[in-house]
């Protein structure tokens, strides 16, 4: 008989299955969808954590390319991204939406050279952020056409500066963004520093509380 020192292979065995769990660990925890494509567009490998949100099943992917799985609207986003990211070798980002059930949906998806014969591609349901940017602009733009003075300063850096201001203060005080911006509101009082109504300001934004006063 023979025997022969395995004591590296079985090394070599063990550290690829724990980076086989570090990576299956990893592909749990993340959310988006992961697809390994070839340049042409063809689908070598996938992971999806929601099939459910895909245009096919899972299994049936493989071996496809995208313009058989893909609407043609998706299909011309994500083609113009994997052509520049083989292209340039840097990555590409691209933005869509789906209409389904239960409404529009919004994905990115982003492109990543991987070597010369594959790319990456990683898309992500950014419903949410979109639905948190168009409530944003709803906001912004209400300030905006307020008929009072709007200052909005961060009172999380040193010496609150303001951060916004709408366009009726600049109107009714006669200043600009530049003369604005990034400074304490108590430029807004010179020399007159010694009035009550300051202190009750200063003690109510200590106390996050609103408070309303004259000046």
């Amino acid at each position: 008989g023979f025997i022969t020192d395995i004591t590296s292979q079985k090394e070599t065995e063990l550290l690829l299955q724990a980076n086989e769990a570090k990576s299956k660990a990893l592909l749990d925890a993340i959310p988006d969808m992961i697809f390994v494509q070839d340049h042409k567009g063809n689908y070598l490998e996938c992971f999806v954590p929601q099939p459910e949100k895909l245009f096919m099943l899972t299994k049936k992917i493989i071996g496809k390319n995208m313009k058989e799985v893909l609407p043609p609207h998706v299909f011309s986003v994500v083609k113009n991204a994997l052509d520049l990211a083989v292209r340039d070798k840097h990555i590409q980002i691209g933005e869509y939406s789906v209409t389904a059930k239960d409404g529009e949906h919004f994905y990115e998806t982003r492109v990543v050279p991987m070597n010369e014969h594959a790319v990456l591609t990683i898309v992500r349901d950014i419903t949410n952020r979109r639905k948190m940017e168009d409530n944003l602009f709803i906001k912004n733009r209400a300030l905006e056409s307020a008929g009072n003075g709007i200052l909005i300063a961060d009172a999380k850096l040193p010496g609150k500066p303001l951060i916004y201001a709408n366009s009726a203060f600049y109107k009714m005080s006669g200043y600009n963004s530049d003369e604005v911006i990034g400074r304490n509101c108590r430029f807004l009082q010179n020399d007159d520093r010694d009035q009550e109504a300051i202190g009750t300001m200063a003690n109510a934004i200590e106390r996050g509380k609103p408070c309303q006063v004259e000046l």
